[in-house]
């Protein structure tokens, strides 16, 4: 299973004339979307006019696509990392979670299945997402 995000405009001005004005970009639209990765189906999604965090839509989709089609390993990039999203997969879906550590300035890793990612990241698996 891969859960992954991505935000687009719906604008047609170039991105010069947004720095030339000063003007904002003003409708946005955000997608989330797990899918089985074997299988090649959606098992969900969720859409947002804001520039959300990844994180607050991944809670729902990882509970959603568990009902839909239980998974053995869920795999997402950086931008999930968090200790939450990690016991969600690990202890409630009882699942394995592949997702690469962020950079931090701090450089003590927090998190029991965080540390684990340290020692022993699955890299093979993980390109497998796509």
């Amino acid at each position: 299973m891969a859960i992954d995000a991505t935000g687009s405009t719906s604008s047609y001005v170039s991105h010069y004339y947004f720095r030339r004005t000063g003007n904002l970009r003003r409708s946005f639209l955000k997608t989330s979307k797990s899918v089985d990765t074997k299988k090649k189906v959606i098992l969900g999604w969720k859409i947002s006019q804001k520039t959300d965090h990844e994180i607050k839509h991944a809670n729902a989709l990882i509970r959603h696509s568990n009902k839909m089609r239980r998974s053995e390993c869920y795999v997402m990039d950086k931008g999930y990392d968090s200790g939450k999203i990690h016991s969600i997969i690990r202890e409630e879906i009882r699942a394995d979670s592949i997702i690469p550590l962020r950079e931090r300035k701090r450089k003590k890793i927090k998190g029991k299945y965080r540390k684990q990612l340290n020692l022993s990241f699955d890299k093979i698996k993980y390109n497998q997402r796509t």
